[in-house]
């Protein structure tokens, strides 16, 4: 009865892992909480461990890091409690990960460390080249893009290496970015492309988005609006069947991003007042102070000063 249980437990695991790639978050963490009650009633905390670390995973791709910090910790206690250091390699990985979200990026390399110095320790291959990529991140974050390049050249090898086609195309889509962000544009083109089709063929939609949102980045900068328009727009289609806000927000500022810049002010505000409204709707004063600053710049450019005070004063009085 108890391995039938378990069984179900980790079917649902398995069901929450798919809907969680196609942007069905709520339905996912449902799904997560039923395993995580059975697998508490059978007392399984090998299972336990699991389906909290991945609660916590779902809720860090939902933007709420400390949430996502509390189910974590729980995670860990228990991996260590029953030695099981492929998990406690996962979960370390998963909290330096959330507090990089939270912009503490000493920390987040501390417990990133812990992770990569066990992956190696146990001979996890796979485990090693995600905790690279996700160190690659925090430098990137800190604007240390060499290193950051580095261990995602070294992440890349491994996935190769091994064959983890759907690791090999986060890391591309990595360097796509770094390269757009530093000038590199036609690196960061093909990089995107070759990431892409991965993800299309893997289903992954949220990967998908990602990209595009890359993409459409990397030719605003090099000032070709309309295949960034393009890119954003496939975006925002694909995520009409997804609940990812904050997806959604990126892709809106995005787009309000493109046409500033293409000096076509009414619909910048257009996007960025849709962003607004989904960011108060979820919670993100950082995000928030940007785009109430963005609004604000427009109604300064179009002749509208106090609109202009408005909105920036509002974000003066909100971030205190």
């Amino acid at each position: 009865m108890r391995s039938t249980e378990a069984g179900i437990a980790a079917t649902l695991g398995d069901i929450a892992k798919v809907l969680t790639q196609t942007g069905e978050t709520q339905e996912a963490l449902k799904s997560l909480q039923k395993a995580l009650t059975i697998v508490r009633d059978i007392k399984n905390q090998e299972g336990e461990g699991v389906i909290l670390n991945d609660i916590g995973a779902v809720h860090l791709s939902l933007g709420q890091p400390q949430l996502a910090l509390e189910y974590f910790n729980q995670a860990l206690s228990i991996h260590r409690e029953i030695s099981n250091q492929n998990q406690e390699a996962t979960t370390l990985m998963n909290i330096g990960v959330a507090y990089a979200n939270k912009g503490q990026y000493q920390k987040a390399l501390e417990f990133l460390n812990q992770a990569l110095s066990i992956s190696r320790e146990i001979s996890n291959r796979n485990q090693e080249a995600t905790t690279l990529h996700n160190i690659a991140t925090v430098y990137e974050s800190k604007g240390q893009t060499q290193q950051a390049l580095e261990d995602l050249q070294s992440a890349f090898l491994i996935y190769k290496e091994i064959g983890n086609r759907a690791g090999e195309n986060f890391v591309l889509n990595r360097i796509g970015v770094l390269n757009s962000e530093t000038g590199n544009f036609q690196e960061a083109l093909k990089s995107f492309t070759q990431a892409l089709q991965g993800f299309q063929e893997s289903g992954n939609l949220l990967g998908e988005v990602a990209n595009l949102i890359g993409t459409a980045k990397t030719y605003s900068r090099l000032g070709q609006f309309q295949e960034a328009l393009i890119a954003y727009h496939s975006a925002l289609t694909i995520l009409e069947n997804t609940d990812n806000q904050l997806l959604r927000v990126a892709t809106f500022n995005g787009l309000g991003a493109v046409y500033r810049y293409a000096n076509q002010p009414q619909q910048a505000l257009n996007y960025y007042n849709q962003a607004l409204s989904l960011i108060q709707k979820v919670g993100n004063p950082g995000e928030e102070s940007t785009t109430l600053n963005n609004i604000g710049e427009i109604y300064q450019a179009i002749n509208q000063p106090q609109k202009a005070i408005t909105e920036q004063g509002y974000f003066i009085l909100d971030s205190r």
